[in-house]
């Protein structure tokens, strides 16, 4: 694909951890609204993804039987589940209300990133970097940290926080996602990495093994 027509294809969106989470074993893109409703903004097209009733709009306004107004109540009954449990979602779309069921995911390799970026003020944006195993956005030539999935390896479960930098990856500085992006075409399936992180301060280096999955940035 050309470079012009990717271009042609790319969207933006902002991504804050007050405002913003991605569900990604449903492919859900939920945004909090100015009228605090927690709304599916998005159904992204990520493989492999659960099956569900959600549709674009309806308004999630529980979670396991709790109510919940802000995004870090909904990420924090998300952090409690353990992987391969249910989590249940309390779900509105117009006057029904009703349950959506999933199962929170364990590390699963095969999928593919889905990335998206643009222009502006020089923030660009990752939906969901899956072989890194969290989203962010670029801030300053750095990936600041917005997400960490389900899916990520225990080294970022462990050691990487919402809010921390991502300066290099094997020893390689980069200053857009498209640098990034020939940065990890460039390691091979199953071969080891390493990323450096600044987390409170501190500088991390973390090894990581690339997944086996199609490199390719999915764009609508």
């Amino acid at each position: 694909m050309s470079t012009q027509s990717q271009a042609q294809q790319m969207r933006t969106f902002r991504m804050n951890a007050d405002s913003a989470h991605i569900i990604i074993e449903l492919g859900a893109r939920l945004q909090l609204q100015a009228n605090n409703n927690i709304v599916v903004e998005e159904l992204m097209p990520i493989p492999n993804k659960q099956d569900s009733d959600l549709k674009t709009g309806d308004v999630i306004f529980g979670i396991n039987g709790k109510r919940i107004k802000t995004m870090p109540e909904l990420r924090e009954h998300i952090d409690k589940t353990e992987p391969e449990k249910e989590i249940k979602l309390g779900v509105q779309r117009g006057e029904q209300k009703f349950i959506v069921r999933y199962i929170k995911a364990k590390e699963t390799p095969g999928r593919r990133m889905v990335m998206m970026d643009g222009p502006g003020d020089g923030r660009q944006m990752i939906s969901a970097f899956l072989t890194l195993g969290f989203i962010g956005e670029m801030d300053n030539g750095k990936l600041k940290v917005s997400q960490i999935l389900p899916i990520a390896e225990e080294g970022i479960q462990t050691y990487v926080k919402t809010g921390a930098f991502v300066t290099k990856v094997n020893g390689k500085s980069f200053k857009s996602l498209q640098e990034l992006e020939l940065i990890v075409d460039g390691i091979k399936s199953g071969d080891s990495f390493e990323i450096l992180v600044e987390n409170d301060g501190d500088e991390i280096a973390l090894k990581l093994t690339k997944r086996e999955m199609n490199n390719r940035v999915i764009r609508q």
